[in-house]
Parts: structure tokens; C-alpha cells; sequence
């Protein structure tokens, strides 16, 4: 390279250096603004960050929150989702949750756990953190607690493994606000 070449170079390395350093702060900055989802047939609300592709979709006994990375392919999709599990009453509130954690390994053959400990909280209540990871590779992560007889989980995913931590404290944020309104 030349003399002459080099400011050139200079200038080509710094626009490549800011565009790299805005694609990736961009996931910070999109998440800036957030809104509060609270419904009362649900019992519980929860933060959740303003993107223009987030969709929410609401069933009976879940809230799943998903942000297409690509609006025509479903397999880039980060997902976020509340659910709620009715367990039986005649147990108080840990047992009730104890008893769910040992049945969740054996109904998850096709991933390996790698965490189930009783070492969280959520919504103020003692929860079992769960990190686990599917015989493709893929890493999910949940927390659940149990109320009046009534398991709460929330459940982080995506579909592509390298966005998983960056997408993390977005889902952690949302886990932080999440609160149990029955």
C-alpha cells in the first residue's frame, strides 16, 4: 500500500468500525423504550421492550413474546414466553414447585439440563433457574416459581445459538420486572 493509499484505508477501516458498533448496540438502543403487559386474566405483568417487530401472541395459559430477526423466516426468531401451568391444590406452594422441578427433566428427553437449582426468585418468591441445551445445540433458559397452587415460568430461546447471549439481558430484564399480580 502506498502513501497516497493510505488515507483511503483510514477511512474505509473507520466507516467499517462504525457500522460493526452500530449493529451491535442496536439491539440496546431499540430496547430503550419499554411497555408493560398486564392483563388481569392472566394474574401477572411484565416489561417487555419496544421493537417493531415484536409480536405478542396471547393463548389461554401463555404470553409469548417473539421478535422476528427476519420478518419471512420464523427461524430467527428470539422468544420470550410467559406460562402459566394450574398444579393441584391439596400441596403448599414449595412442594407444589419441588414436585414440578423433578418431573421437568423427564418430560424434556431431547435436551440435556444443565442447571435445575433452586436458586432464584421471582416475583419475590423462591424459583428454580433452568439452563439446558437440545440435542442441536441450542440453549434455552426458564425460571419458574409457584403461587396459590399455580406453577409461573418464563421461558427465553432463540433460534440462532449467537444471539442467545446477546439477547440475554433483554429476556433478564424482562424476567427482573415480571410480578405475579393475583
Amino acid at each position: 500500500m502506498s502513501y497516497q493509499q493510505l488515507p483511503l484505508f483510514l477511512l474505509i477501516l473507520v466507516i467499517i468500525m462504525i457500522s460493526v458498533s452500530a449493529t451491535s448496540s442496536q439491539i440496546e438502543q431499540q430496547a430503550q423504550k419499554w411497555l408493560t403487559f398486564d392483563r388481569t386474566n392472566y394474574d401477572f405483568k411484565i416489561q417487555y421492550p419496544v421493537y417493531p417487530d415484536l409480536i405478542i401472541r396471547e393463548r389461554a395459559d401463555s404470553v409469548i413474546f417473539q421478535k422476528l430477526r427476519n420478518s419471512s423466516d420464523t427461524r430467527d426468531d428470539v422468544v420470550v414466553s410467559v406460562n402459566i401451568i394450574e398444579r393441584k391444590h391439596d400441596k403448599d406452594d414449595n412442594e407444589n414447585l419441588d414436585q414440578f422441578a423433578s418431573n421437568l427433566t423427564s418430560r424434556i428427553p431431547s435436551y440435556k439440563v444443565l442447571e435445575l437449582k433452586k436458586n432464584a426468585t421471582l416475583s419475590g418468591m423462591p424459583a428454580y433457574r433452568l439452563m439446558m441445551i437440545s440435542s442441536q445445540g441450542h440453549r434455552e433458559s426458564g425460571i419458574f416459581t409457584s403461587k396459590d397452587g399455580i406453577i409461573y415460568s418464563i421461558a427465553y430461546s432463540v433460534a440462532q445459538n449467537n444471539d442467545f447471549d446477546k439477547f440475554l439481558p433483554i429476556a433478564q430484564k424482562m424476567i427482573d420486572s415480571f410480578q405475579i399480580t393475583k
